[in-house]
């Protein structure tokens, strides 16, 4: 698991991998707002653990160019 956080936009960003109910492989993005309890999960399919670790390390760089620092979960 991957928790962002931009502290100056108050928002965050929770990357993990893991298998549906089925043996699938996802990637499931929850982000948010750190001021209210408003959240979105979007959940995407990956053909394997592999496709589905590039695709968490792709959405961890481009969230950290825009500003998103490692945090501790609260």
């Amino acid at each position: 698991m991957v928790y962002l956080e931009n502290k100056a936009k108050h928002r965050y960003y929770m990357l993990q991998v893991q298998q549906d109910l089925f043996g699938a492989w996802c990637l499931v993005k929850l982000f948010g707002s750190t001021v209210s309890n408003r959240c979105r999960k979007i959940t995407q399919a990956c053909n394997d653990k592999d496709q589905a670790l590039l695709a968490l390390f792709d959405v961890e760089s481009k969230k950290r160019q825009r500003g998103y620092a490692y945090a501790d979960h609260p």
